[in-house]
């Protein structure tokens, strides 16, 4: 482990930090598993604070914590066994595939420190994943939703300015519109953009900056492959969160799209800026050509045209006749996404409660969490990985692996009645 802590500090002092986002700069970081704490110049047993991949304060400063799984451990002592087991000879080959491995992790590190870097800066655009546990999954939504996705992939993959623009045009249309139909819950989407998305954006130009850039593109098409599929990961808001977030950061640096005020100097989404300053209604035609990317966009915008308040709003907003010849139809049965997400959510409940659980009677509420391995259905949370709350009369916190379910007082608040283990 410690060739690979090393190994991946290499490629860290390998990036120019200044060219990923202007400021920014790397940050100590340790490698961790159940055991063991790798630091920069020592080992250390386990301590609790360690959670899952993030930034915490660790000995006065800021650190980046990325956590070894079981299969990457395995994949280590693969490499170890035959190694060991054939001609000296092949120690080249061993260290690239400790290299391929280590690429992956530092990624993931940078992405953890750029995190460093936003709670240096005194960002405060951070989400509220409870309520993003509650996030309005309706069809009418999600289908919007999709369909915005598939826009802001179209406007990564073109190369044309002009339609890239008017791409984003047609992006900002969508986006005003879901605000309409669901309220302030959109702008949890805007927020794990800006935190999330902004860290997944700075490790795919880190990809390149490690010289990476196979792995950089394969990274991008799975994320454009993600927005344009209809897949349950539609519902997973903060997960695809991440990833509008880092596309839409790579489109707008290639639009020529500032985003000011920067970190820490404005409460103001990424999304919120860009919309405000930099993407503005267009009265440019989209001409659809069967030679042109215009003619994919044909395939991108659905059955929104048929829906008599989009169309008002459309034309309202944006001074074109294009959705006519725009029209299609929607390939994507949200609906029965939405009904099987439902169903997986229930089983999943009926599976914990299927063994026997004691019923823990305690007033609190939840002081830490992790967030990526959460579901909720009406009041009872289920966490998988871990879950801390805090007694209300004693104000101790307690530390619950999972699997443990909470039950809420309210359906989108902290305060907790008890919990099941």
């Amino acid at each position: 482990m410690r060739q690979l802590y090393a190994e991946v500090a290499d490629i860290i002092k390998s990036i120019d930090f200044s060219i990923l986002w202007k400021g920014f700069h790397p940050y100590p970081f340790a490698l961790y598993n159940v055991e063991t704490i790798w630091l920069e110049k020592e080992e250390i047993p386990y301590q609790s604070e360690f959670c899952a991949n993030t930034c915490i304060h660790f000995r006065n400063e800021l650190l980046a914590i990325w956590q070894i799984t079981e299969s990457e451990e395995r994949e280590l002592d693969k490499i170890k066994l035959f190694h060991n087991s054939i001609a000296e000879n092949l120690e080249l080959s061993q260290r690239m595939q400790i290299r391929h491995l280590a690429v992956t992790i530092a990624a993931g590190v940078v992405h953890e420190m750029f995190h460093c870097y936003q709670e240096e800066l005194g960002e405060s655009r951070y989400p509220d994943d409870l309520k993003l546990l509650s996030y309005p999954v309706g069809e009418g939504n999600l289908r919007v939703k999709l369909n915005e996705n598939r826009l802001l992939a179209a406007a990564m993959r073109t190369q044309d300015i002009n339609t890239r623009k008017i791409l984003l045009t047609y992006f900002k249309a969508y986006r005003k519109f879901r605000g309409e139909l669901i309220g302030d819950d959109i702008y949890q989407e805007y927020r794990v953009e800006t935190i999330e998305g902004a860290a997944e954006y700075i490790s795919l130009l880190a990809l390149k900056e490690m010289g990476e850039e196979g792995l950089y593109k394969q990274k991008l098409e799975d994320y454009l492959t993600v927005l344009d599929e209809c897949s349950a990961r539609l519902l997973d808001i903060r997960r695809i969160s991440y990833v509008t977030g880092a596309v839409l950061l790579l489109v707008l640096s290639q639009a020529g799209i500032q985003l000011t005020p920067g970190i820490g100097k404005t409460t103001d989404t990424f999304w919120e800026l860009a919309a405000e300053e930099g993407i503005k209604n267009t009265n440019t035609r989209i001409t659809v050509n069967k030679n042109s990317i215009d003619y994919e966009l044909a395939n991108i915008i659905k059955e929104l045209y048929n829906q008599q308040k989009y169309r008002v709003y459309q034309q309202q907003h944006i001074k074109t006749e294009d959705l006519k010849a725009l029209e299609g139809s929607c390939s994507c049965d949200v609906g029965k996404l939405i009904e099987e997400y439902k169903e997986k959510s229930k089983e999943q409940l009926r599976l914990f409660f299927q063994e026997n659980r004691k019923e823990y009677i305690m007033e609190g509420w939840i002081s830490g969490y992790d967030p990526m391995n959460m579901i909720k259905l009406d009041r009872f949370l289920l966490c998988s990985h871990f879950i801390v709350i805090t007694a209300a009369e004693s104000k101790k916190q307690l530390v619950l692996n999972g699997p443990v379910v909470v039950q809420l007082k309210e359906d989108k608040g902290r305060e907790i009645r008890g919990y099941y283990k």
